[in-house]
């Protein structure tokens, strides 16, 4: 999701030179951006546009490679790991998030199985990992509280039995 287009829609002075700026940045699916801020006196808009627009596009770009990979791991059953300009963290973040909002056990214990060891083996506190994912605490406590739920030995075998089971059914033909 690049940005395709950007104009200053707004240059107001201030007293002491400075000047209220309203960027308007536009992507290649028509999401609109707008970003204002105080330009302080002498100050470049146009260049700081610039320097914003190469900030957003490297940030739309590891988004939307982020979500790419999430997605290729969720429909592929992929390897999960850095990809593209995604880090392994984003990634993670990603996979997360989907887990979480899964009414498939299954498919949310082994996503969920796969990343909150890795995220718990970096030493992060729930703080820090509230923080980095931007969740609140009480997220990342339903996350440790429905991974440890799920990853109970006696349920996995339990949802694989039934996923089992699921497919068998699917396969059967109804004349």
């Amino acid at each position: 999701m690049p940005i395709v287009s950007s104009q200053i829609t707004e240059d107001s002075p201030q007293a002491g030179g400075a000047r209220w700026i309203t960027e308007q940045h536009t992507t290649d699916t028509g999401d609109v951006r707008v970003v204002r801020y105080r330009c302080p006196a002498g100050g470049d808009a146009a260049a700081i546009m610039a320097a914003r627009v190469d900030k957003l596009d490297a940030q739309l770009r590891t988004r939307d490679a982020t979500e790419a990979a999430a997605r290729a791991y969720v429909l592929s059953g992929g390897v999960w790991e850095a990809h593209g300009d995604a880090s392994k963290q984003d990634v993670a973040a990603l996979l997360l998030r989907h887990a979480m909002g899964l009414e498939d056990s299954l498919q949310a214990y082994r996503i969920l199985n796969l990343v909150v060891p890795w995220v718990l083996s970096q030493g992060y506190t729930a703080a820090q990992i509230a923080a980095y994912f931007g969740v609140e605490l009480e997220v990342v406590a339903a996350m440790n509280a429905r991974w440890t739920y799920l990853s109970h030995p006696l349920r996995v075998a339990a949802m694989e039995d039934y996923a089992t089971i699921l497919a068998g059914d699917a396969a059967v033909e109804v004349l």
